[in-house]
């Protein structure tokens, strides 16, 4: 069967809209995920807990709560602690910079890695405005 060439000239109505990509994902603001909390070690380094529930009858009955750790160096420590909700990815880079003397371009890469490594352990989640699409980790590079 062959397709006709007319496709492309249909009514604005019928073609499906595409949802507009961020344009920049370090504009996104991070926050700790529900059932997050952490502590710091004598060391002053960061140690992250999330509460992840059982799935599974026979493992809800053994063990309902695990948790899972994640313990960070002084980079990720630093970063942990600036996250409040309120600034964006792109602070929390220059500040980093900042602090640890490291080339802008190197800061940013530095957070976009740490951000996607916390999402995908489902630690922080990132917001963005509300005028833009939800940021996946897959965007973080």
């Amino acid at each position: 069967m062959q397709q006709s060439s007319k496709s492309a000239s249909r009514p604005a109505t019928e073609v499906a809209e595409q949802p507009a990509k961020l344009r920049d994902p370090l504009e996104a603001v991070p926050h700790l995920a529900p059932k997050v909390d952490w502590k710091e070690d004598n060391l002053k380094l960061v140690q992250a807990r999330i509460t992840v529930e059982a799935s599974g009858v026979i493992s809800r009955m053994l063990t309902p709560r695990r948790h899972k750790v994640v313990r960070l160096d002084d980079h990720g420590s630093f970063i942990w602690r600036l996250i409040d909700g309120k600034i964006n990815l792109y602070e929390l880079a220059d500040r980093l910079a900042t602090r640890f003397q490291l080339p802008p371009d190197d800061a940013r890469k530095q957070v976009a890695m740490f951000v996607k490594m916390l999402m995908l352990r489902g630690m922080i989640v990132l917001e963005v405005n509300a005028n833009k699409p939800q940021i996946n980790s897959d965007e973080l590079r």
